[in-house]
Formats: structure tokens, sequence, C-alpha cells
């Protein structure tokens, strides 16, 4: 079967093999004592999963990059540009790599030299990979549709025409394509000629490729409702069904007996094939977005929790924990004893046994607390300080409901002068810049503000990253912790000079008054049926803010992940 045509040399596309199994049972990956061999730096952000090949790791970076570097050391052996963020993944097939970009095209790279064979563009971003099978390319736009093109050339074969985005990978296995769409249905396609076999209806979107088994009887897919379907090939019914409390955005991976799901609940779950079963779970600490990987006898994957970790493939019982600095939402490839991953600060990793990064890194071992809050083991604080943070954050949320910020601005100390321009900083933004009010000075935010947007970003249930005019913007909603709606932005200037950047949405009929907004979002007002932020930056400055939207309703998520209208005045 397609499902297990790979070697354990290689790691040669999204989810190991064209069926998206992620499940490579010959190759073995670090068991124990994992840390850093080493580690390179790919730009504001690495969101796709990397492919490896002949000693080479094949990435895409937020950078609108391509990289290829040396298995063994990281060095860049080139470089390829695309028109946007590369958040594909990409697929190394017979010299050449495939991959798609933000920018709306699908880009052949010779895989020795880094030189363009050919480009086709569609009309939306390509978050989702190329599955490529028998000399024919499989992949997804967000315009709705579905390709098929030749490998050789790009030419297009045929196209299948969705209700919605199409931003997960296709699996391709015994003649069949499936893929999700964010239309709310599984598709199975004629690989051949694009024709519907049938359609599976969910209860939310998909945005999360499906994989299958190894006999090609079932295919598994989750959805933003939580629920994961076990689906018979034949007969398009599902075999059962589970729901694990949070949006499952990344797909599943499956081996012979069990099938291993993470969701935006934090958990990692596995099911038996056979009823759907829970076999057992592990809580990382933070969202998991990313797809597990399983080689050997090791379950591996990474997590919000700032972290990557290696699980016993039979009970979820930790073997090791390695710490990241950033989110780590990309699915891992292993080979050759060597696990490769990216994380959203841009670092990208190859992780071993016995190794150390330069640094004062040190592992965690297995035997701690299930579970991976990097972002509290990075504290190292009393515990009666930890304790206060906690209690600052709860306080600040108490008076968000009771609408209390304004007094708690005015009692509030004056922070510390931070020594940087307005704007400039890892950590601003909340307040923002540009003469606006609000608890920020030198785009530095006072702690209360830093630690809510950091709550809103952990207990997003869904977060997607956008960019115009070199302006990269992640937006996390929280649809239910409060009374409406909140919504943190991460924006990025990928300018090396300084610009101010403004950002609007539009707003629902009901209107929202400035004051509502001005409880919890600084620096936002209303005119003209939109709500604006404007904020200024330092060449590839940063800055953050959240806002309270109480004019859209919980259940109105797409709606606040739209892209924002962004306009930028050097």
């Amino acid at each position: 079967p397609t499902a297990r045509a790979q070697t354990g040399g290689e790691w040669p596309t999204f989810a190991f093999d064209a069926a998206n199994s992620g499940y490579a049972p010959d190759v073995q990956g670090p068991t124990e004592d994992v840390g850093g061999n080493w580690r390179v730096d790919l730009g504001p952000g690495v969101a796709s999963s990397p492919a490896l090949v002949d000693g080479t790791v094949y990435v895409g970076s937020d950078d609108t990059h391509l990289y290829a570097l040396d298995a063994t050391d990281g060095s860049e052996q080139w470089r390829f540009e695309t028109g946007d963020r590369v958040t594909s993944s990409p697929t190394v097939v017979d010299g050449t790599v495939y991959v798609g970009s933000n920018d709306g095209s699908v880009y052949a790279v010779d895989a020795a030299q880094g030189t363009e064979e050919w480009n086709v563009e569609t009309d939306g971003q390509i978050a989702a990979s190329p599955t490529v099978v028998d000399g024919t390319l499989y992949i997804g736009s967000r315009d709705d549709s579905v390709y098929a093109l030749d490998a050789a050339d790009g030419t297009e074969k045929w196209t299948f025409e969705t209700d919605n985005d199409v931003s997960a990978t296709p699996a391709v296995a015994d003649g069949t394509v499936y893929v999700g769409s964010e239309d709310r249905r599984l598709y199975a396609l004629d690989a051949a000629d694009g024709s519907e076999q049938w359609r599976f209806e969910t209860p939310a979107q998909i945005t999360g490729a499906p994989a299958v088994s190894d006999d090609g009887g079932t295919v598994y897919v989750g959805e933003l409702a939580g629920n994961l379907f076990a689906i018979d090939t034949e007969s398009a019914e599902a075999d059962w069904g589970v729901n694990t409390g949070g949006a499952i955005v990344a797909s599943p991976a499956v081996d012979l007996e069990t099938v291993y799901v993470g969701s935006r609940s934090g958990t990692l779950y596995a099911f038996s094939v056979a009823g759907g079963d829970e076999r057992w779970s592990f809580e990382t600490g933070m969202q998991i977005v990313g797809s597990p990987s399983v080689a050997g006898s090791v379950v591996y994957v990474g997590s919000q929790s700032q972290a990557v970790f290696g699980l016993l493939r039979t009970d979820g019982s930790r073997l090791w924990q390695f710490d990241t600095e950033g989110f780590v939402t990309t699915s891992p490839a292993i080979v050759d004893g060597t696990v490769f991953v990216g994380a959203g600060d841009g670092a990208f990793y190859a992780l071993q046994e016995g190794a150390r990064l330069p640094t004062t890194e040190t592992p965690t071992p297995a035997g701690g607390s299930d579970g991976g809050s990097s972002l509290l083991s990075l504290l190292v604080l009393p515990a009666a300080i930890v304790t206060f943070v906690a209690f600052l954050v709860g306080t600040g949320y108490v008076a968000k409901r009771a609408g209390l910020f304004e007094p708690i601005e005015q009692a509030a100390p004056d922070p510390p002068d931070s020594g940087v321009g307005d704007g400039e900083s890892d950590r601003s933004g909340a307040g923002g810049s540009g003469g606006s009010e609000g608890p920020a000075v030198g785009g530095e935010l006072f702690p209360v503000w830093d630690v809510v947007i950091d709550d809103v970003i952990g207990r997003a249930a869904e977060s997607r990253r956008t960019a115009t005019e070199d302006i990269l913007i992640t937006k996390h909603v929280d649809p239910d912790t409060l009374a409406q709606p909140m919504v943190a932005y991460e924006i990025e200037s990928l300018w090396d000079e300084p610009v101010t950047v403004r950002l609007s949405e539009p707003l629902a009929g009901s209107g929202i008054p400035d004051e509502a907004i001005g409880r919890l979002g600084k620096g936002w007002q209303v005119l003209d049926g939109r709500i604006l932020y404007e904020v200024e930056l330092e060449p590839e400055g940063t800055a953050r803010t959240v806002v309270a939207r109480s004019d859209r309703s919980p259940d109105e998520i797409e709606t606040l992940l739209a892209k924002p209208r962004v306009t930028v005045e050097q």
C-alpha cells in the first residue's frame, strides 16, 4: 500500500507518506537524554513541517523562503524565495522539492541547486502540503479548490471545487484522493480524473489532513468541534467517532492498532483503531496544533507549551521533553536517530540523544510531571512569586468582567523604563503608540497586560497568521473564557526601516461603544463602522495588542480570524 512506501533513511513528505499516516515503523528515533544537536534561526517563525532526503532537510519559513539545510550541522545549502510565508510542508520526489506558499503558488524547485523548475498560481493562499503519487501532484488551496498537476511541468490535470477553503493536505491511497475542506466535508475523489466518489459531512470545519490506515479500509479525520471520525472507505460511513474536548486542527497519525491525535485541549490521545476506545492520554500543558509522528516505539509531538515530547507508544508515558523558546505547531520528522522540528520563534532544531546545544540547556528527564508548561519552567522564581502572578492574572480577568480595568490602570505603578523606542519590544503593543493612551511606555507593556495577552493566546480556540505589505499578523481568538470573545494580535514587521502600521476590522451591525473596547484594548478606536489600531514599529519590530469583541458572538470564530485590513506608512 502507498502508506508504507518510504524507507527509514528519509522523511520525504508531510506525515511521512502519501497516506499521511505519520507512522514510520522502521525508523528509530531518540528515546532518552535528548538535547539539541544543532539549532538555526530561520526568520520570524517556522510553521512548516520538514522533509528530509539524502542528508538534506527542506523546510519553509515565515520569512517567505524555502530552505535546504545540511542534516548533520544545519548549514544552509540554499534558499528559495517565494512571494509570501511558506507554511506548507515540502515534499521531495525524484530530485525535486514541491511546496506551496501563501502567495497562492505551487513551486517545483531543484533539490540540489534550489532553482525553480516551474510554478503554478492559484487564486488563494496555499497552506496545504503537496502530495505526489505516480507523477501527479495533489494540493488544496484557499480558493476552495483541489488541484491535480503534472509533477514534471505543472500542467493541470483536473480541479475539484469545494464550498470553502482547502487548507488540509490530501491523502492518496489505492487510487483515491481524500481531502477535507472548511465546508465541513471530507471528500473521496478519483485520483485519475477528480470525480467525486463520496463525501462525509462533519459538524465543523476540517483544517487537518486525513490519514489512511495501512490496509486502505479506513480514513481518519478530525474537525474543529473536537471530533475524530473513523470512516469506512467503501461505505463512506463512520465506524466510530470520539470527542477530544478541543478543536482538532492537525492530522492524526495511525499505526496498525492505534490512532494518535492532539487537540486544543492540550491532550494527545491514543485510540484503538478497532472501536475508538481510549488507550491512553497525555497532557502537554497547552494546545496541540501540530500532527504527531510515530517512529519505532515512540510518539513524537510538539505543543504550544513550547516543548517537544517523546512518549512511549504503548502507554503514553513520557520518555523525554525538550523545551524550546517558541510554540511548536509543526510535525516532527525523524531520521537516523534525530528529530527535526521547527518552532514559532523561527528556531529550527535537530534533537539527538546525549546532545547539548552550546547554552545552559538542561533536558527534562522522564518521570516528571505529565504536561510541559515550559513557560513556567523558564521562570526561576520562588513559589510565592509564581502564586502572585497567577493571582494578578485572575484578578485582571475578574476586574474585566466587572468593567474595572480603568481603576486598575490608575492604581498601577509606573512600569520601568525599557530604554527602547516606541513600539520596539518583543512584548509591545497592548497600549500601542502614536499618541494613544494606555499602560505602555516606550512600547513596553506593564506586566498585567502582557500576561493577559499571554493568557488569551494560551486559551485561544483558533489562531491564524496572514501577511500584507511585509507585515505578519497572527490573530488568536479566545471565544468563551469571558462574556465576549477576546482577540489577541501579534504584529511583526519585515521592513528594514521604521513604519506605522494601521489595522482595522469591520464591526457587526450591533456595533460596540468606545468605552467597551477601551477597558481591554487600549489604542483601539471606533470609526465609520470599523475598529482601528495603530502602532509605530522599528525595523523588524514587533507589537502585541488585545481587544474585546462584544459585537461578535463566540461561534463567529471564522469571522474573528478573518484577515484584517492593513495599511503601512513609511
